[in-house]
């Protein structure tokens, strides 16, 4: 579960970077899509892989047994 805490992290900054950009919004539903976005925009930029990912997926399917496919 650490291994996202990297890629939560920067999506963190672009959202920093999207209130210094903006400090008021018209709405809730302004402000929402503002957030979207962002998050829309940061995921595309996630091209690593992620370290001992087998490892990783190994420990989260014995943690959720039956909710990740195989």
């Amino acid at each position: 579960p650490t291994a996202y805490c990297f890629s939560q992290l920067k999506q963190g900054t672009y959202l920093i970077r999207l209130n210094r950009q903006r400090s008021v919004f018209p709405s809730d539903t302004a402000l929402l899509k503002a957030l979207y976005l962002a998050t829309f925009e940061a995921t595309k930029k996630w091209t690593t892989t992620i370290r001992n990912w087998a490892q990783v997926y190994g420990e989260l399917s014995i943690m959720y047994e039956g909710r990740l496919p195989e």
